[in-house]
């Protein structure tokens, strides 16, 4: 598998002090003929039609009194070449906060690795809360008001037909209002450039959408949707 993945650590605090750049890369060995095939022509114009990039939801488990909800996010490179993503701390899907219209309750959304987030009060002071709670009150709600993250970046590279996916957990924000029926988005974005990460390419914004019903029976369904800029 030739796969790299970069991580540039922007802070190294939680609360987002400035603390320089640094990177990481998997080691592999490359000819200059293979990085010339990758990188391509800097001046050639990029270009990227929707299904070339695979954005697929899963539902793992509903929602029971012994476990919360689970799906699996991944994204496929379904070009003819490599690319590159560009996003936040976890790939393929960083955003862990829904947006809903009314006045109802957001939705969590916890990646299965989540050593960037910390729990927070309604104040912005972090809480020594677990960020999946342990026990259920019905609702698997969460026992904070807000996070904050590590301000990171992460770059990974996808071979043609080459797959990321992650494992999330979603949690109700408040047990009054559990799990109230509807539909909740997560908007992630993010870029993306044909080639490998030090491709001269430019990058294209991309949105992956997320959407989460909450029928009334409180079981889940999902869809995913993705939108790529027209303009670099």
């Amino acid at each position: 598998m030739q796969r790299r993945t970069v991580l540039y650590v922007a802070s190294t605090a939680v609360l987002g002090a400035t603390a320089g750049c640094t990177a990481q890369t998997d080691s592999r060995s490359e000819s200059p003929d293979d990085k010339h095939k990758a990188t391509g022509d800097p001046t050639e114009e990029m270009s990227l039609a929707t299904d070339d990039l695979d954005f697929e939801a899963t539902v793992l488990e509903q929602r029971t009194e012994h476990h919360p909800a689970k799906i699996q996010l991944s994204v496929t490179n379904r070009s003819d070449e490599r690319i590159t993503l560009s996003g936040g701390p976890i790939l393929p899907f960083t955003e862990i906060k829904s947006s809903h219209e009314g006045d109802e309750p957001e939705l969590f959304l916890i990646p299965d690795k989540r050593d960037w987030i910390t729990p927070t009060d309604g104040d912005g002071n972090p809480l020594d809360v677990p960020l999946i709670p342990s026990t259920s009150d019905g609702c698997w709600t969460v026992e904070y008001e807000g996070t904050v993250r590590s301000q990171t970046m992460r770059m990974q590279e996808l071979t043609p037909d080459e797959t990321i996916s992650r494992e999330y957990t979603l949690l109700a924000e408040d047990d009054d209002q559990c799990f109230s029926s509807g539909t909740y988005e997560f908007v992630d974005e993010q870029k993306i450039r044909k080639g490998e990460i030090s491709s001269d390419h430019d990058e294209i914004p991309i949105d992956l959408k997320l959407e989460v019903e909450i029928r009334d029976d409180k079981t889940i369904s999902i869809g995913t949707e993705t939108n790529i800029s027209s303009e670099i």
